[in-house]
């Protein structure tokens, strides 16, 4: 059983903790999926950067919940909703209230469900299930 440890938000606002992790981050995410097909995604695009798997996501700016991050593996350029190359890492910086907001056009109706296979200290529970996002002006940085 995890002992619950008051979080930084509980300790800052003088408030019994609410049971989250000492991080204050999910660790069971299940966000509902849209209704845009995921086989309509390169289609869609057109031309762009098809990003197909973010390596790993750290907050760069909590208040704005702005997050810094990597892509890795599958990120390809598209023209004419064909693939025509793969891209090297690049990172990112973005708003999840750009991501997940005013620069949303759809989530797919597909999700994939990713189980955290981390072990250090403990074998992890950790979870997500989450649909694809096609997202317009995504922020990448140097």
């Amino acid at each position: 059983m995890r002992r619950t440890h008051p979080t930084l938000a509980a300790q800052e606002y003088s408030v019994k903790t609410n049971g989250a992790n000492s991080e204050e981050v999910p660790t069971s995410l299940d966000l509902a999926a849209g209704e845009f097909p995921q086989a309509n995604v390169l289609k869609t695009l057109d031309k762009g950067i098809y990003i197909n798997n973010l390596w790993y996501l750290n907050y760069s700016d909590r208040a704005a919940c702005r997050m810094t991050g990597m892509t890795r593996f599958a990120t390809f350029w598209v023209e004419n909703g064909e693939i025509v190359a793969p891209l090297s890492v690049m990172r990112f910086d973005e708003t999840l209230y750009h991501i997940l907001g005013d620069k949303l056009m759809a989530l797919t109706a597909e999700r994939e469900f990713i189980l955290d296979t981390s072990t250090y200290e403990a074998r992890s529970t950790d979870s997500v299930r989450l649909p694809g996002a096609l997202v317009e002006d995504f922020s990448l940085t140097l």
